[in-house]
């Protein structure tokens, strides 16, 4: 799924968030290849994935996650996160960029979690047409709007302008 490895970082906190008392519990996220096989109580065969998660955990606190450079490039602006610089971990074929999850940050969508949009350039005409439509669906008019087109050529920003406009 697009959004597993914000959904893991979700699940980390929520372990460590909600652990009983007196139970001291560390998580950490990796983001990698599987190698997996036909037997489904070895989901990593290889186990370099989630060798390097294991041991991400070593580098935080208890009830603290740590993710690595791989997630954090995945999750940034989802969570707000802290550099606990590189280490070297023994699952890892090199030094890997360490962050300690502090918390969720409440972005909720992609766009929400994006530090920096691509500015939207040349769209006026489609922001025009959005707000005609919408000008006439508040008067009680009927409207569906399809937005479509080849992967990354702005959809996202046009309707993301289109609800800062609204």
């Amino acid at each position: 799924r697009e959004d597993s490895a914000v959904r893991a970082v979700r699940a980390a906190l929520a372990v460590t968030r909600e652990a009983a008392r007196g139970i001291e519990i560390r998580s950490g996220v990796h983001t990698g290849q599987i190698t997996t096989g036909s037997d489904p109580s070895l989901p990593d065969i290889v186990g370099k994935t989630s060798g390097v998660a294991i041991q991400l955990r070593r580098c935080v606190g208890y009830n603290e996650t740590a993710i690595s450079q791989e997630t954090h490039s995945i999750v940034a602006g989802y969570f707000d996160c802290t550099s606990l610089g590189t280490r070297s971990l023994p699952d890892a074929s090199r030094p890997v960029a360490v962050f300690r999850v502090d918390k969720a940050s409440g972005a909720r969508t992609r766009l929400d979690a994006a530090t920096q949009l691509t500015p939207l350039v040349g769209r006026q005409a489609e922001l025009t047409q959005l707000a005609g439509w919408w000008d006439e669906v508040t008067q009680g008019a009927s409207h569906a709007v399809l937005v479509q087109g080849e992967p990354a050529i702005g959809k996202s920003p046009l309707v993301h302008a289109f609800k800062l406009r609204l």
